[in-house]
């Protein structure tokens, strides 16, 4: 049993996760004969027909082109064989053997940048494009690159460093380093579409662009994210492709995930800043429980309108450093920093006493 790395396996890591990484998000369009015969190969292993294989651009493609066909769908029966014949034997061979570390630094890192950060969000807006088209929505199958790639890159690596021994798994593998991003399994057709031509992110791994779409296919399918947040192309348009909105239009914006996202974007001092009768009643600066660095704190009032006077604390995560402002009411406790941080908590100064703060 192989209890520690070498120095070169664990250097592997990191080629092996970034390699993955780059398999999943940056993969040209797939060559529809690879892609044919692997299908081919996947529906026989699964003890299903041969399947019409069909290659689309983008995830709205998929769904278009599985209403077309129509049928049953058959991802489950794929996903239980190869977990059965592959995932589960390789499971057997390679659990408890350095598993925190390969978890952490391979299929942690990328199931968070492929899986949570671009899969999720982006199937969130084809479920509601489709539904606002009135056509089905198709469950995509697990065996592709935006569900799997992380177990890919998991399994890989022991294949690598001679731990997982298993015939069929180079074939799950090659299956999915013909840059199939998502696919549509039926009993009639394998529908997959390709990986983005375009994709951008933010310094946090989030979807993110306030020049164009954030990601986007070559069929001319495209999406449009600033911090990880979503925007239609007319709401991204109007806060980022002219000069930019007021702080009061922004402050007017109902959707607090937007808002924020259109401040951070903004920059967060010069939106304070440029806020109507903008007075700064306190700043703090204390030390990070979590890395040592320095945290800022400030509150703040403003005036949207000549009637109305707000009063907010700025504050900052203890881990990513992201600044965010949260709202106060106007009491004397609320003056300065720390008092205004209590109320937040529903507390007093004297009640507030974190053991740690994130």
């Amino acid at each position: 049993m192989l209890t520690k790395l070498t120095p070169e396996q664990e250097q592997l890591m990191t080629t092996v996760r970034d390699e993955w990484i780059n398999t999943a998000l940056y993969s040209p369009a797939p060559n529809f004969k690879k892609v044919k015969k692997k299908a081919e190969w996947l529906y026989k292993f699964a003890g299903l027909k041969k399947p019409l294989t069909i290659v689309v651009d983008s995830p709205l493609a998929l769904q278009h082109a599985a209403n077309l066909i129509c049928g049953s769908q058959v991802a489950s029966q794929v996903y239980s064989q190869v977990r059965s014949q592959v995932y589960s034997q390789v499971d057997s061979q390679v659990r408890s053997q350095v598993d925190s570390q390969v978890d952490s630094q391979v299929y942690s890192q990328v199931y968070s940048q492929v899986a949570s950060q671009v899969r999720s969000q982006v199937a969130s807006q084809v479920d509601s494009q489709v539904d606002s088209q009135k056509i089905k929505f198709f469950d995509t199958a697990w065996d592709c690159l935006s569900w799997r790639s992380a177990w890919a890159a998991y399994y890989d690596y022991y294949q690598r460093i001679g731990i997982a021994q298993n015939n069929n798994l180079p074939k799950v593998l090659a299956w999915l380093k013909t840059g199939v991003f998502y696919a549509i399994m039926l009993d009639k057709a394998c529908i997959v579409s390709s990986c983005p031509a375009k994709i951008h992110f933010d310094d946090r791994k989030r979807l993110h662009s306030t020049t164009g779409p954030a990601i986007a296919w070559n069929d001319g399918y495209r999406l449009y994210f600033v911090h990880g947040v979503p925007f239609t192309s007319t709401d991204h348009a109007t806060f980022f492709s002219a000069e930019k909105k007021s702080a009061k239009e922004v402050l007017a914006i109902r959707d607090v995930d937007k808002r924020t996202a259109i401040i951070q974007a903004y920059g967060l001092a010069q939106f304070l800043e440029a806020m109507p009768a903008y007075k700064l009643l306190d700043e703090l600066t204390t030390t990070s429980d979590v890395d040592g660095q320095p945290i800022h704190y400030r509150v703040i009032e403003f005036q949207p309108s000549p009637n109305r006077t707000h009063r907010v604390v700025q504050v900052e995560c203890h881990t990513t450093h992201q600044p965010s402002i949260l709202g106060v009411e106007r009491t004397k406790q609320t003056e300065k920093c720390m008092g205004a941080i209590a109320s937040t908590w529903g507390m007093s100064i004297e009640e507030y006493k974190p053991e740690q703060e994130t």
